[in-house]
């Protein structure tokens, strides 16, 4: 056998060849080795990726956490859509509670009893719902839901609620008044001096009935005895022969021949007598408002109640003269928005309770179905011409402790997944199938009730 001669390596320019050194022999096969996994290293990468399945899975996955998210994002956005709806109803209908309440509170301050005395020979000042510091317009129908001739409406089967007294502005330590007729029976009009600092009081606040004298408004003076729960009387202001600085305002009023002083003579105390003009010991004296809280719809759409897309209905009131028809401004001003309905119960201490004959001190009590309790306008059918609001017949007087305000609001657009029950009664409204809260339309809207029980400080 012929033997292998080493490896020789031939140069391309040499004729004659030479034996490889062993470091080339090495270097050569390392270059070889790397060429080689290089090629392993290309051929794995073109076979290597996802399969079609893996592809199908991954995309799968991630539209299902993006769909979840989604959904997650969605619910979150619709949870506080409605939670902020709530709680703009729920502001809007405590604001305007808050503005009803701080009026009731002063409700015959300056000594306008709840109700005036009708002269019906008993003495007793019954409640009678034209007259007085408190009047309700019950459940107003197209007959007396107007408040202003041509002009703003209370939204039908709501409540009025009208609150006389001195609102706003001070009550004062005036002198006796002094009357253009010795004859009081024969007196038309006066004049009381109020200083701004008396022997018994000091720094009095002057602003209202500085106004009052100065701007020609036609405003009443109520003017009581020193003594409470004593007669008073309700006369209009005259700017003529009035004046007014800082430290006394002197006040010509009339008992009769101005613009609203025959209505102004019907709110005070019917004393044939006039014991009520005497006053010898002095007098306080404060401007009377009149101020009608009711439910509007502000878009001027009164025909169409039907839905919550027909109407805007909001919670205002409005400044009246008192005792008339005429407002001091016909533009009511609002309290709140979203307000479907306002109804007003009075709470008396009347002989309707438990034990009967006599009435409890203090104590108002109500029955379960509302009716032969001591609350009036709180169950279905009840009427203030019934005993024991009204009658010449009572010997025991039924003095008025609290009124109940009941408000209902809806939310200003419907809530795809709330569904609410039907109302069927607040307090003595009965709502149908076909009330606006009862509609397809509004049972999609979130509803809020809220009841505030008023004490009443001055009657």
């Amino acid at each position: 056998m012929r033997e292998v001669p080493d490896v020789k390596t031939l140069h391309p320019f040499s004729r004659r060849s030479h034996s490889s050194s062993p470091q080339e022999v090495a270097s050569a096969q390392e270059v070889s080795w790397d060429q080689s996994a290089l090629k392993r290293l290309n051929r794995r990468g073109a076979e290597g990726g996802f399969t079609v399945t893996e592809m199908l899975v991954s995309v799968l996955i991630t539209s299902i956490v993006i769909l979840a998210a989604s959904m997650l994002f969605d619910f979150n956005r619709r949870v506080a859509t409605s939670e902020i709806q709530v709680a703009d109803l729920q502001q809007s209908l405590r604001a305007g509670l808050r503005e009803v309440t701080k009026t009731v509170r002063v409700a015959g301050r300056g000594g306008m009893p709840a109700s005036i005395d009708e002269g019906n020979g008993s003495g007793n000042d019954v409640f009678r719902a034209a007259s007085g510091a408190v009047e309700i317009l019950n459940n107003v129908t197209d007959a007396n839901r107007t408040l202003v001739a041509g002009g703003v409406k209370a939204l039908r089967g709501s409540d009025v609620l009208i609150v006389r007294g001195v609102l706003e502005g001070a009550v004062v330590r005036a002198e006796p008044p002094t009357y253009n007729n010795s004859d009081l029976s024969l007196a038309t009009g006066g004049t009381i001096v109020i200083n701004r600092n008396t022997a018994v009081v000091v720094d009095q606040d002057l602003a209202d009935l500085t106004d009052a004298v100065t701007d020609g408004s036609a405003d009443p003076a109520i003017i009581m005895q020193s003594t409470p729960s004593e007669p008073y009387i309700v006369a209009e202001i005259f700017s003529g022969g009035s004046s007014a600085t800082s430290d006394q305002v002197s006040v010509r009023f009339g008992l009769s021949g101005g613009t609203h002083s025959a209505d102004y003579r019907a709110l005070w105390t019917d004393d044939a007598n006039e014991d009520a003009l005497a006053l010898a010991d002095g007098a306080y004296v404060g401007v009377l408002r009149e101020r009608r809280f009711f439910v509007y719809n502000a878009s001027g759409n009164d025909s169409d109640e039907s839905s919550p897309t027909a109407i805007e209905p909001v919670l205002g009131y409005l400044d009246f003269y008192p005792g008339t028809s005429t407002a001091v401004n016909n533009n009511p001003t609002p309290i709140a928005n979203g307000i479907y309905d306002l109804q007003v119960a009075l709470g008396f201490d009347s002989t309707n309770d438990p034990t009967g004959a006599q009435p409890i001190p203090m104590t108002v009590w109500e029955s379960d179905d509302g009716l032969n309790d001591d609350w009036l306008f709180n169950a279905a059918g009840e009427t203030d011409a019934a005993a024991p609001w009204r009658g010449a017949s009572l010997d025991v007087v039924a003095p008025l402790r609290y009124i109940r305000i009941s408000v209902v609001g809806i939310a200003d657009r419907p809530d795809p997944y709330y569904e609410g029950d039907p109302v069927t009664a607040l307090e003595d409204r009965a709502y149908g199938t076909d009330a606006v809260l009862n509609s397809p339309t509004a049972l999609s809207y979130q509803r809020r009730l809220l009841t505030s029980q008023i004490s009443v400080r001055n009657l």
